[in-house]
């Protein structure tokens, strides 16, 4: 029997209302905990059931979930029922959380001997006494892959588990922050909404309150966006950001919360200082909200002429603020498209346009330029003037951002087009190609919606076999309508839609558990 691999295991129990997985997650993880040995992986040991219990500090969502199944495990375990005579356990005999309690025995035996998981497993455990010992033995240890775990306890309900918990983090994140920090965010982070959550934001940022010189700079270069925003919100609350500073904030920080406090920030002191050389640095960004603040800013300063080289800037929000404060938009797009066409030009006219200007877009649906051509198929489906006929031969083009828009643009006029040609592209050896396919096949009804995704769930693509798989879980077959519905069913739909069980069969090893259950639901319809 094949075993599933830890990594797929983590992304599996990562997806919502998938308790089962959880609880094989936990199996697994005791399964370590107890043999710390992988087929096919080298290393053994702790340094095993540290790399295996690390994921989950990057995975607060999962480690919380992981939280409360273990304290229902342990009740469910342990309770019995009388039952024909004879006391009878709720669990089932292979139920996986035998194993968590095996490690948790363990634990009680011996707590300086066991591995990390074992602790780990223990500081989740429903009695509160065993928690404040597991935690006990994660500060005697100091090990960076408990940190998640002792975050998550900051928001324990017991008062004394939580100051336990509390002062071990604050112990082991002052002896390595460079690294500890990191760790420790991301479930920080996640709890702050909950009703005891923030004890371990506020130990972090106490931390950084009182040292900022030394934990800025390490959390400003933390790629989680947790960290940055954390060291930015204490150099504002403590003044430490001058002007250029929190420009620099506002066109080069990636997380949107922060560059866009900065922002407004700076564009309000910029207008102040009638400082237009920052503005248009601003209005410059790759980031749309900050160019839009830049751009109102300019307004208020009276440089309402920069307004019209926004009417042809990649944002839809910005092109309609540019054309509000431009005379005569549409004259400058169609000047545009007759002098410098760009893709900007051909959307910005076909927003505020009407169909008469359908003919200046469909010439550019043979542009040799593939940017212009996808334009000028979105340009023409918000004009709802698409030339079917011309944009067929677009679901085959050789760049995947045509084939795209094409697609997009011809779900509404499905009627309109050769019944075999969705499936042929699904078959097509370029997966934008049969990604094309799929959208116009997802129009459909469910069960040609449910053919096709069974068919990409074994696409070669992983992106693509992922979509087919999602898409057929989460397609709604609980309710079968009345009568036939094959009724407008062309004869390939016919045919796809009566090999629906051999597809199902087919796909039996992408679909796993869910697979018995999509056949009982498909009984229920009339085919």
């Amino acid at each position: 029997m094949s075993v599933t691999p830890l990594w797929l295991l983590f992304r599996e129990a990562g997806e919502p209302g998938a308790s089962e997985a959880v609880d094989l997650l936990a199996g697994r993880l005791a399964g370590i905990g107890a043999d710390p040995v992988i087929e096919g992986v080298a290393t053994t040991g702790e340094r095993l059931e540290m790399l295996s219990l690390m994921p989950l500090a990057y995975r607060p969502r999962l480690l919380a979930r992981l939280d409360e199944r273990s304290r229902g495990a342990a009740r469910r375990l342990t309770t019995r029922w009388w039952r024909d005579g004879e006391w009878a356990a709720e669990a089932r005999p292979d139920d996986p959380w035998h194993a968590v309690r095996a490690l948790v025995a363990a634990f009680d035996r011996d707590p300086a001997n066991v591995g990390p998981i074992a602790v780990a497993f223990a500081a989740t455990d429903p009695d509160g006494r065993r928690r404040e010992r597991a935690i006990a033995e994660m500060a005697r240890r100091r090990r960076p892959e408990h940190l998640a775990v002792l975050a998550l306890r900051c928001d324990d309900w017991v008062p004394s588990v939580r100051a336990a918990a509390g002062t071990a983090l604050s112990v082991i994140l002052r002896e390595r922050p460079e690294h500890q920090l990191r760790v420790a965010l991301p479930m920080a982070a996640h709890l702050v909404g909950r009703r005891r959550g923030g004890l371990a934001l506020w130990t972090i940022e106490r931390m950084v309150q009182d040292d900022f010189e030394r934990y800025a700079p390490i959390l400003l270069g933390d790629p989680n966006r947790n960290g940055r925003r954390l060291a930015y919100t204490v150099g504002r609350k403590q003044g430490r950001w001058n002007y250029a500073d929190l420009l620099g904030f506002a066109t080069r920080e990636p997380d949107a919360v922060v560059r866009l406090d900065a922002a407004r920030i700076v564009t309000a002191e910029a207008v102040t200082r009638q400082d237009a050389r920052a503005l248009r640095e601003l209005a410059g960004a790759r980031f749309v909200a900050v160019r839009s603040l830049a751009l109102v800013a300019l307004g208020e300063l009276g440089h309402d002429d920069e307004a019209v080289t926004a009417l042809t800037d990649p944002a839809p929000l910005i092109r309609a603020f540019a054309r509000s404060r431009t005379a005569d938009p549409a004259g400058r797009y169609r000047l545009f498209l007759a002098s410098d066409p760009g893709p900007e030009a051909i959307l910005g006219l076909a927003e505020m346009g009407d169909r008469r200007d359908a003919r200046l877009l469909g010439p550019f649906l043979g542009h040799p330029a593939h940017r212009l051509r996808a334009a000028a198929v979105r340009g023409l489906a918000l004009l709802d003037s698409v030339p079917v006929d011309e944009t067929v031969p677009l679901l085959t083009d050789p760049h995947p951002d045509v084939v795209r828009e094409a697609s997009i643009a011809l779900r509404v006029y499905r009627r309109r087009l050769p019944a075999e040609l969705p499936w042929t592209l699904l078959a097509d050896p370029r997966p934008e190609v049969r990604l094309a396919g799929f959208r116009l096949l997802a129009a459909r009804d469910p069960l040609v919606r449910l053919a096709a995704a069974l068919t990409l769930t074994a696409d070669p693509d992983p992106m693509l076999a992922h979509r087919g798989r999602t898409t057929a879980l989460n397609l709604n077959l609980n309710l079968a309508p009345a009568g036939a519905p094959g009724d407008a069913w062309s004869a390939v739909d016919r045919e796809r839609v009566a090999a629906l069980p051999v597809l199902l069969e087919q796909a039996r090893p992408h679909l796993g558990r869910h697979h018995d259950r999509l056949c009982a639901l498909l009984a229920e319809w009339p085919v």
